[in-house]
């Protein structure tokens, strides 16, 4: 399956509401560890699929949308504000910038730059497809360009250059790790790559046949976690673990086509994901290596999340026209 085949696959399942939910003898736990404090959705546009989660240095809650023309923004006490972009920008990703700005990409070649007042810079990268946004050490603003099988580095002003890969790679999200590198999510492998653009190392040993690897993201243990799918109804899905020197364990197994996604770093530093297929969510306890899972009780139409984000103590899970504001 092709890289936008795969990433589209979870999200259209969600705002299909058609996702197949065989659990192969899992059995998720008795009690969750995740209460749902709020559930936001009045000014989220109808559809959205929030695909995108971040705190901004306005203390609002920043938002890609998949579906729809707009970046959102919303306080803790869920006034929502909507923000243009291009039709179908299908942005996927967000992150603040260290300009202050917020910045994200999506499908048709485009990169934006939005101030927290709303003022948007569209930046075109002709062919381009984007799911993932992340800074590196040398500051700069990293992608990985499905649509051109290329990596992405763009200045904060704006300046971009483009990488290529090796041959029969395809790249699509990222994280700065804590050698300084860049570290990519590339279908059946990881790549290791310089703030120069270049690709220092191929790493594949320890994932299973079978699977794809979606979203990765630096722990506070200086490893790098990543969720990993097969879209298969008879192979489980895992979590990975990545170390710095290339090192690769699959420590967590959960049901088929549960569709692990994005992670995000707990204020008790730990690792959080959500599961795009089931109203699960997922805790990487850092110390022991263990994975836990627990439900959470998800409105307004929503089978699933597609996004999860940290902010000030709490976990912001999107779905598909609503953010959960979740305890822990």
């Amino acid at each position: 399956m092709n890289a936008r085949l795969r990433l589209a696959a979870g999200l259209l399942c969600l705002a299909l509401g058609a996702c197949h939910t065989g659990n192969n003898g899992y059995v998720p736990p008795a009690k969750s560890p995740f209460t749902v404090q709020s559930a936001f959705t009045t000014g989220i546009a109808a559809g959205a699929n929030v695909s995108g989660l971040t705190g901004g240095p306005d203390g609002r809650i920043w938002f890609s949308q998949f579906q729809t023309p707009f970046v959102g923004a919303m306080t803790t006490s869920g006034t929502v504000s909507q923000y243009a972009v291009l039709t179908n920008s299908q942005t996927n990703g967000i992150v603040t910038g260290p300009d202050g700005n917020l910045w994200t990409g999506g499908y048709g070649g485009r990169i934006y730059k939005i101030t927290t007042a709303g003022a948007t810079t569209i930046y075109t990268v002709p062919g381009a497809h984007y799911a993932g946004i992340a800074v590196g050490s040398d500051g700069n603003l990293w992608l990985g360009d499905y649509g051109n099988n290329k990596l992405t580095r763009i200045t904060t002003a704006g300046a971009y250059t483009q990488f290529p890969l090796p041959a029969g790679v395809t790249c699509t999200t990222v994280a700065s790790g804590s050698d300084g590198n860049l570290w990519y999510a590339c279908n059946t492998q990881v790549l290791k790559v310089a703030t120069t653009g270049t690709v220092i190392a191929q790493y594949t040993a320890g994932i299973s046949t079978g699977q794809s690897l979606q979203y990765i993201i630096a722990a506070p243990d200086g490893n790098l976690y990543a969720t990993e799918y097969a879209a298969s109804a008879t192979i489980n899905d895992k979590i990975s673990k990545i170390t710095t020197t290339g090192g690769i364990t699959e420590i967590g197994t959960l049901p088929p086509e549960s569709y692990p996604n994005q992670l995000a770093v707990g204020s008790d530093n730990n690792v959080y994901f959500q599961e795009v297929n089931k109203a699960l969510l997922g805790r990487i306890t850092l110390s022991s290596g263990v994975v836990t899972t627990g439900s959470i009780a998800l409105s307004n139409g929503d089978s699933g999340t597609q996004s999860i984000g940290s902010v000030n103590g709490l976990l912001y899970v999107g779905g598909k026209q609503t953010i959960y504001a979740v305890q822990y």
